[in-house]
């Protein structure tokens, strides 16, 4: 687990992170719809 201090720079990563975890997560769940489509 890291500390993460509150310092805007800081909290924006911490913000950029989650969003590219979100978004990641949402190719793999197409990418797996699309591999249910073809199959």
């Amino acid at each position: 687990m890291k500390l993460t201090y509150m310092t805007p720079g800081n909290y924006e990563k911490q913000h950029y992170d989650q969003l590219t975890l979100l978004l990641i997560q949402r190719v793999l769940t197409g990418l797996e719809t699309v591999c249910e489509l073809v199959t």
